[in-house]
């Protein structure tokens, strides 16, 4: 969202804004590539060359690979039913950009085939907790009560 929000100040004309922003989100996620080069954008911007620079240099070494590069392998190997593997690399995109609620709803989806129930849980409350619109969240709450639901029926039947 903070993101978001200096891309708006941005356009807007509001780069010192921006770069306060883009500065908030790589406080909580320094190799968040998306932040880190929108700041460069913004530097830029204000005539600050020399910062930015150092920035582009940074996400080159740290960016060889393009955003939800790690994403797609992941839902690739879901597919082939390489769950562990899923895991590692939903773990890598979350490692990028921890805050966004899809990656963490198939980190959820890759522990499930793991049958790490609690991880399970975790991830999907991550998922609702970063999710941007009510329907999201909605679906997300839903799926985690379903989960609640059928781990308290698995533990009843197991007594």
């Amino acid at each position: 969202a903070l993101n978001t929000l200096g891309v708006i100040y941005r356009r807007h004309g509001d780069t010192a804004l921006a770069e306060r922003a883009f500065r908030a989100v790589l406080a909580r996620e320094p190799a968040n590539v998306q932040a880190m080069a929108n700041l460069a954008q913004a530097l830029r911007l204000q005539g600050q060359l020399a910062e930015a620079e150092q920035l582009e240099t940074r996400l080159a070494q740290i960016q060889p690979y393009p955003p939800f590069k790690f994403f797609d392998l992941g839902v690739a190997a879901m597919k082939a039913g390489e769950y562990a593997q899923a895991r590692d690399l939903f773990a890598k995109e979350i490692a990028r950009s921890a805050y966004y609620h899809e990656f963490h709803f198939w980190m959820a989806l890759a522990n499930v085939g793991l049958g790490k129930w609690d991880v399970v849980r975790e991830e999907l409350a991550k998922a609702e907790e970063y999710s941007v619109t009510q329907p999201q969240r909605r679906l997300y709450a839903a799926k985690l009560e379903s989960l609640k639901a059928r781990m308290e029926r698995t533990s009843t039947k197991l007594r």
